[in-house]
């Protein structure tokens, strides 16, 4: 087993007792709150499973490691630390500001960084997707999200 299909092993295996512990501690919470968590953790086995399979089954082929690759560029370093705090702000500015307009505003952020030039996406899909997720977790999943410490004169 070459060294990178390794390192996927060990870190599947790791991922997997991380997960293992969320599976105990799913005991203690409200039977219909257990349903979200269960679901995220029995995805996330299937995707570990899916990795370990494919680093016991992959052709038995060269792997570049990392010391071949190219360094990054200063360009590439920059967006990815600018994006970076974008999502650090993003997080920060939930609680004061609201799910749905942190999130349509983090969204349209995201598509101007990736230079998406059409305005209808631009528009829509932040906030079909802002709203489909509050309605999805208020509705289905039962988890309050934050509605904005700026915003509590409308409740």
């Amino acid at each position: 087993m070459k060294l990178v299909k390794k390192w996927d092993v060990v870190i599947c295996l790791v991922l997997s007792a991380a997960l293992g512990v969320f599976i105990f501690e799913l005991r203690g919470i409200t039977p219909i709150a257990r349903i979200y968590p269960a679901f995220v953790i029995f995805g996330s086995y299937i995707m570990i499973a899916i990795v370990i399979f494919q680093a016991f089954r992959a052709p038995k082929k060269a792997v570049s490691v990392a010391p071949s690759n190219p360094p990054l560029q200063k360009n590439a370093l920059s967006r990815i630390l600018v994006y970076c705090a974008a999502i650090l702000a993003y997080i920060l500015f939930i609680e004061p500001v609201g799910y749905i307009l942190s999130t349509i505003l983090f969204a349209v952020f995201s598509l101007l960084f990736l230079r998406n030039k059409n305005k209808i996406v631009l528009v829509t899909l932040p906030v079909v997707f802002a709203l489909a997720m509050y309605f999805i977790f208020a509705w289905f999943l039962y988890v309050r999200l934050p509605g904005g410490e700026l915003f509590s004169f409308f409740r």
